[in-house]
């Protein structure tokens, strides 16, 4: 499935039915794919009271007074839409709870202040069909495929609501649910753990296997130097996950001058960036490197930093930032493959360190 696409509810007929005054509801799929049912008890203004569980043959419901069932339907990938009614962010989840988290911000609310407005209209629509036909005694068949294909164009209908597809569907290590979400990093909708380690474990991974396949594989210099260039982006991988991880430090109690001075750091500057993140959350990202080791991560930061800035080429800030007197200004910088597998295998272990520190947080 393509990013943003469509998807909805296919195959779903949702029945009244009258016999002989008792009334009850019927919901059929004829449809293939998987499909996700979960019910909510509703005021008859359409206002959501709680998850209803499904019972076994001959027990019976018990739920919140006055009220309808209201059945909601996944999409025919089996995700519900949610929508963050902190940050109005939109994601998919494969779950159904009392709660929910929002994978951008964190936001933990009750589930059906996660509804999209779509949503929301679909349960009022459902609630007043149901009342109608209970009040005239009528039984009731919505087909909602039919609806769907008879809707004329620029026009909606109630019954018919469609979630988008995002970018980046994830499965959640610690409760196993699905969140799909903009982008790579988020938490779970589900129990709020951050997929930080596991995007973070993919990526160096992916790095030291294209390393092993050039090493083994390109003998022209030119070209070694060429990819070993492209795999400094390890720099920039350490940085994006740094980057997310203070994202959600921002959201922790903070003073103005401690939200400030938090939103100030550049991790460009390593050093300084990680003493203050130990001073201030006990995030060591150094955690059992080496002080001659810190120098080179150092060196090399700053050279990513000339790569991108200033086309590989010695400045005056490389040489105060990293106190190399070896180069000359205006120098091209030459990268060796010992470098680059070094540089690699340092930022994985600082990922980890710092993705470790960080959920260790309460």
């Amino acid at each position: 499935m393509n990013e943003f696409a469509e998807i909805g509810r296919t195959g779903t007929i949702v029945e009244f039915i009258n016999r002989g005054g008792q009334y009850s509801q019927r919901i059929t799929n004829n449809n293939s794919t998987c499909i996700k049912i979960y019910q909510v008890c509703v005021d008859y203004e359409g206002n959501i009271l709680d998850i209803v569980a499904f019972v076994g043959m001959g027990q019976q419901m018990i739920y919140k007074q006055p009220s309808v069932l209201v059945s909601l339907f996944s999409d025919d990938e089996g995700f519900f839409g949610k929508s963050c009614p902190k940050c109005q962010s939109y994601f998919r989840t494969g779950s159904v709870s009392q709660s929910n988290y929002c994978p951008y911000c964190g936001h933990k609310d009750d589930f059906k202040n996660f509804l999209t407005q779509n949503q929301k209209d679909f349960v009022k629509s459902f609630v007043r069909t149901q009342i109608e036909a209970f009040s005239k005694g009528e039984s009731v068949k919505i087909d909602l495929d039919e609806i769907a294909n008879n809707l004329p164009s620029n026009t909606v209908s109630p019954w018919v609501y469609k979630e988008e597809t995002q970018q980046n569907k994830f499965t959640c290590n610690n409760c196993k649910s699905e969140t799909d979400i903009l982008g790579e990093y988020g938490k779970c909708s589900l129990c709020g753990t951050h997929n930080c380690s596991d995007v973070a474990t993919r990526k160096i991974t992916s790095l030291e296997v294209r390393f092993k396949d050039v090493d083994e594989n390109i003998e022209d210099r030119h070209q070694r130097e060429s990819e070993w260039e492209k795999l400094l982006r390890c720099v920039s991988e350490f940085e994006g996950l740094a980057n997310e991880i203070r994202k959600h430090l921002l959201l922790l109690p903070l003073t103005d001058k401690r939200r400030k001075e938090i939103g100030s750091i550049s991790f460009q500057r390593i050093l300084s960036s990680s003493e203050k993140l130990n001073e201030w959350f006990g995030i060591n990202i150094f955690e059992g490197i080496t002080e001659e080791e810190k120098n080179f991560v150092n060196k090399m930061f700053n050279i990513r930093h000339l790569f991108t800035h200033n086309n590989g080429q010695i400045d005056q800030e490389y040489i105060d930032n990293t106190g190399d007197k070896s180069m000359k200004i205006n120098q091209l910088v030459r990268l060796r493959s010992k470098e680059i597998k070094r540089i690699i295998e340092l930022t994985k272990k600082m990922m980890i360190n710092l993705t470790n520190d960080y959920m260790a947080i309460k």
